[in-house]
């Protein structure tokens, strides 16, 4: 065989021994699509399929999975938030001549609906009041959130997202899941809502929502708004004073009143106590689970307490560093990846997870990440398959993004394969894309 056919053998066995593109991931208008694949064995330490592997790419809520790896690996999974509270001025038969200070710390989980049987910061500070005889504040319930200067909604989330319940802001102090429930037919809300300025609009069309950012009007459009039934999920602006108020009205039923006078300030400050969130490993198991982005927000920030955004993604980046991640063409605006400038690659997710697969959390770590057909965003997942369990993913899914990245597991629940799959730019149905994903899973040689 001469030169030129020896090089063409080579070229034709190259281009064999790795599925082609459209092999790989095929549905309708693919070839416009940007797609991005990676599977890496576990067992052989060898990457095994590629396609785009140094590609930056739209992470959508995939990005979630990296913001845990880097806390868990950096905090710890028995980190804790802690929400001090204290008060000012002495307590001289039964009032307490100050005022009652509650220091933010970006706890994501105080009074949420995903942590019932925690401990209630309303009530465990309507107990220790009670506990030193006090029923009046003379001062005013002061919520501290001086550490949090760039808090609130996202700027690189966009207004289309703004307003909807799953993107509520993270603030320094946030309160049932900084959302609540507003009855059209009663204009009441749940939790109450300081200065609401609700419009309805009756017409035929389904239920929607229309209010800028930070704004307290809203018009509500849709049918049946008379119905005692109708109750739409909104978010809150400010859950610092959504939570004042619902401390003053059950503190009020306590037989506590609290009368607000600006003269009570006192340079004597007390502990009355130190609220504490869940641990991070059962925070990170919700918000994987659920992919919750206000509490994926909260998270990020834990990695560097009381500072600003850009600053504990900086220390994300340190964390991932210290691992050994190759984060280059990866630009991180958030913890969530509700944002759409982020970007990574298949590379920087699949060192990711094969570094957190070693490390000394990877049980943790892995057990964050919900099983395919069972549990979570990915319960619909490849539910009549064989992989059904064996798959271990966290989905991503926004406008024109589907993505999921994860595990591949042994019956016993060990890891052989991390598994990266980023669709970008689709314009079929987010189904079609769906159904090519989960034929090019089954149809894997996972050997």
């Amino acid at each position: 065989m001469n030169l030129f056919n020896r090089v063409v053998a080579a070229v034709i066995l190259i281009s064999t021994s790795i599925p082609a593109f459209s092999q790989a991931l095929k549905f309708p208008q693919s070839d416009v699509s940007s797609i991005g694949i990676a599977v890496y064995d576990l067992r052989t330490a060898k990457l095994i399929y590629e396609e785009n592997y140094g590609k930056s790419l739209v992470p959508a809520s995939t990005l979630k999975a990296i913001t845990s790896a880097a806390a868990l690996e950096s905090l710890g999974g028995d980190f804790r938030f802690q929400t001090v509270v204290q008060t000012t001025g002495q307590i001289v038969e039964g009032e307490l001549q100050g005022n009652l200070i509650i220091k933010a710390s970006g706890d994501p989980t105080i009074a949420s609906s995903y942590f019932p049987i925690s401990a209630d910061l309303i009530s465990s500070i309507s107990s220790e009041l009670r506990k030193k005889g006090v029923t009046t504040i003379s001062g005013n319930i002061i919520v501290d959130e001086s550490d949090f200067s760039d808090a609130g909604y996202n700027p690189q989330w966009t207004i289309g997202d703004a307003g909807e319940s799953y993107a509520p802001g993270l603030y320094g102090f946030n309160y049932a899941d900084n959302v609540f429930k507003y009855k059209t037919a009663t204009g009441t809300s749940s939790p109450e809502q300081p200065q609401l300025n609700v419009t309805l609009t009756r017409n035929d069309g389904s239920l929607n929502v229309v209010h800028g950012i930070n704004s307290y009007n809203y018009i509500i459009e849709g049918k049946n708004l008379s119905s005692p039934g109708t109750m739409v999920t909104l978010n809150q602006n400010n859950p610092a004073e959504t939570f004042k108020i619902a401390l003053v009205n059950h503190l009020k039923i306590k037989g506590i009143f609290v009368e607000g006078s600006s003269d009570a300030s006192s340079l004597f400050v007390d502990t009355l106590l130190v609220h504490k969130s869940p641990k991070l490993t059962d925070i990170l198991t919700s918000l994987m689970k659920r992919s919750d982005n206000m509490m994926a927000e909260g998270v990020l920030r834990a990695i560097r307490q009381g500072s600003s955004r850009a600053t504990a993604i900086r220390a994300e980046y340190s964390v991932l560093s210290q691992l050994g991640v190759n984060a280059a063409g990866v630009r991180i605006v958030d913890g969530s990846g509700l944002a759409r400038l982020d970007r990574v690659t298949p590379r920087f997710m699949t060192e990711t997870l094969v570094k957190m697969a070693s490390s000394k959390n990877s049980s943790t770590y892995l057990s964050f990440f919900p099983k395919v057909g069972k549990e979570g965003t990915v319960a619909g997942l490849l539910s009549n398959s064989t992989l059904k369990g064996q798959l271990a993913l966290k989905s991503g899914s926004i406008n024109g993004v589907h993505c999921y990245v994860g595990y591949k597991l042994t019956s016993d629940g060990q890891p052989t394969h991390t598994v990266v799959i980023i669709v970008n730019n689709f314009f079929s149905s987010r189904q079609a894309v769906r159904t090519a994903i989960e034929s090019f899973l089954e149809h894997f040689d996972w050997k």
